[in-house]
């Protein structure tokens, strides 16, 4: 290690400020690298990536999470505790599961009628059961109302057949059910993400329930550079590293990842405790 490398010791001294927001890998990371300039390439890499996550993380950013069961929640409780405002639409916000729901989280949270929070939200996430047929995906989108023109839609549902008929995405139709989805709401961004994983780690996504790695969540949509920025701020805000993969035509890969996950879990006796990971070799100074 060069010692009188004074930029070197600013790097260092940065990394461990990010630290203090950064996922627990990056504080250690740094001890795994090599001496000399390779260590100091590894850093601005390290430093990239850090500086692109907190400021997603720290976005101020009004959510609408659509649907109060297992992944809406899950998702909502992590947006929340990284600084996102959310609200819960329902089709009964005084039912007694979603009452159950409000008193299990803070007094500030609320659940209201879904157009009300479409209307409010900069952004909605989608976490009702999926639809595997046109029909039924043209009736969710039909009942998030109005409020979702010029809008930001994360779409995490899979159009998956009943269990009896293999739990099978939409492998005899030409189209994704992300792309009906964004047929069906033409003036508003639709996303795929989320829907690759199992809800647990939705809780994790700094890895804790597999390798301890930082999980990457791919999701694809409109290229459009602020709606795919605000995309990717969503997806860190629930912790994960965002990575987009192209157009909404790659739901039907999102989808078949999806329900191969899930026939690895189910049926080829893998259990839930993986992630298809994204992984690739650092880019010095090149941030997401």
């Amino acid at each position: 290690m060069e010692r009188n490398d004074t930029r070197f010791y600013l790097s260092v001294l940065l990394a461990q400020i990010l630290s203090i927001q950064f996922p627990t890998q990056l504080r250690t990371a740094a001890h795994c690298m090599p001496c000399g300039p390779l260590r100091r390439v590894s850093l601005v890499f390290l430093l990239s990536r850090a500086a692109a996550f907190t400021a997603r993380a720290d976005m101020s950013v009004k959510v609408a999470v659509i649907g109060a069961g297992g992944v809406g929640v899950t998702l909502g409780d992590a947006m929340a505790k990284n600084g996102a405002e959310v609200r819960y639409g329902v089709r009964n916000p005084d039912s007694e599961k979603t009452q159950k729901m409000l008193q299990e989280r803070p007094p500030a949270t609320v659940a209201e009628p879904v157009v009300d929070a479409v209307a409010w939200a900069d952004a909605i996430v989608l976490a009702t059961p999926g639809s595997p047929t046109e029909e039924g995906i043209k009736e969710v989108a039909a009942s998030l109302g109005p409020g979702t023109a010029n809008k930001v839609i994360l779409d995490a549902t899979n159009p998956l057949s009943a269990f009896q008929d293999g739990l099978q995405v939409r492998w005899g139709q030409p189209t994704s059910g992300g792309e009906v989805l964004q047929e069906a709401l033409p003036d508003a961004a639709v996303y795929k993400a989320f829907n690759t994983i199992g809800v647990e780690h939705m809780a994790a996504a700094d890895g804790s329930q597999v390798t301890g790695e930082q999980l990457t969540m791919l999701f694809c949509g409109s290229n459009d550079a602020e709606k795919k920025e605000l995309a990717s701020t969503i997806i860190a805000k629930v912790g994960f590293t965002p990575v987009y993969c192209g157009p909404i035509r790659y739901a039907r890969n999102l989808e078949a990842i999806a329900e191969l996950w899930i026939h690895e879990a189910i049926f080829n006796g893998q259990g839930r405790n993986f992630h298809y990971q994204f992984i690739k070799k650092p880019e010095a100074g090149k941030a997401d």
